[in-house]
């Protein structure tokens, strides 16, 4: 995946985990699954507490992009692009994990699977949409 100058150290390490894992589980390119497994597992950031506070299951997250579920394979890119426009937004000089969060939420099939996973996809969405937006 192409790597933009003001993705954050942070981002970098998820988008970097993200590849590893995709590679890990023969997948052809990282989508959208393997940056929130990447972001579940980054202890630095809020995006992990607030997964998992939203009710994210990181082991049902593995077994789903193990099995290829198919919402998680896509949309890396396009949320890596959103997370972009979002901190430029916020008049951010930089692109956080909570940009990526907020953009990853925000993608349709990412929601369908959060939702389907009982996750409150409301909560989770207000809660990241407050440090985007409330950070400067």
């Amino acid at each position: 995946m192409r790597h933009n100058a003001r993705y954050s150290e942070l981002v970098r390490r998820v988008v970097n985990a993200g590849e590893q894992l995709a590679q890990a589980l023969g997948h052809a390119t990282p989508g959208a699954g393997h940056l929130l497994a990447a972001l579940l597992h980054e202890r630095r950031g809020s995006a992990r507490m607030l997964l998992t506070t939203c009710g994210v299951d990181a082991q049902r997250l593995q077994a789903d992009l193990r099995d290829g579920h198919a919402d998680l394979l896509g949309g890396a890119q396009a949320a890596l692009s959103a997370a972009l426009e979002l901190s430029t937004a916020a008049g951010s000089h930089y692109t956080g994990t909570e940009h990526l969060l907020l953009a990853l939420v925000n993608l349709p099939t990412c929601a369908a699977w959060l939702t389907a996973y009982d996750v409150d996809i409301d909560r989770l969405t207000s809660a990241v949409s407050d440090q985007v937006w409330n950070r400067r």
